[in-house]
């Protein structure tokens, strides 16, 4: 599938798919054309991101920065350190806790962003924020922007072996934001996606 940049730029794009499907690839690749295009100073990227981890020869989870993006060709690179709440959660109480943890740090960098707009924002794996709670702070996120282009888990491989409930959340919050959004790409139906001039 081809989808024109002109097609995201002034629109609210979700960027969906399983572990592996290739949505932080698809998500650099926007912003490198994005950057050609001279938008560089007005890009925002948020990546809440936990660092990459393998999990029986799956990669799972990645910042753009593991991935050798360049932080130095937009406005701004906002990051935290966050974790993968299923993955390193070693019971209920844990992965529950470590989702709000995340949520915390989450709302700080949104703050942060919200002090600071810039008329392009980038989130990689929005997901992160809403495991626990609601879309709350996306909404007003999206709103002051022109361009708002997020990538989120949307599949079935990140078990949730605790039955914390955060996969129930997730998913549920994702159908809500899809509903918000001016573009879904759901990189589970499609075998490969090229974003063209």
């Amino acid at each position: 599938m081809l989808i024109k940049i002109n097609d995201l730029i002034n629109r609210k794009t979700l960027i969906l798919g399983d572990v592996g499907k290739g949505k932080t690839k698809l998500t650099m690749d926007i912003i490198t054309i994005l950057t050609r295009l001279g938008f560089s100073d007005q890009i925002t990227v948020i990546d809440f991101a936990p660092p990459l981890i393998e999990n029986n020869g799956v990669k799972i989870g990645g910042r753009l920065i593991d991935f050798n993006f360049q932080i130095k060709s937009i406005k701004q690179y906002l990051t935290d350190r966050f974790f993968a709440p299923r993955m390193n959660g070693k019971n209920r109480f844990e992965v529950k806790l470590l989702a709000k943890l995340n949520r915390e740090k989450c709302e700080r960098l949104f703050k942060k962003f919200l002090d600071n707009l810039t008329s392009i924002l980038i989130v990689n794996d929005i997901t992160i924020y809403y495991q626990v709670d609601g879309l709350n702070l996306i909404y007003e996120v999206a709103k002051n922007v022109e361009t708002f282009i997020a990538n989120a888990y949307f599949g079935e491989r990140i078990i949730d072996k605790f039955n914390s409930n955060i996969s129930l959340n997730e998913r549920k919050m994702t159908l809500k934001l899809m509903d918000l959004m001016d573009k879904v790409i759901n990189l589970n139906e499609l075998s490969s996606v090229k974003i063209i001039f």
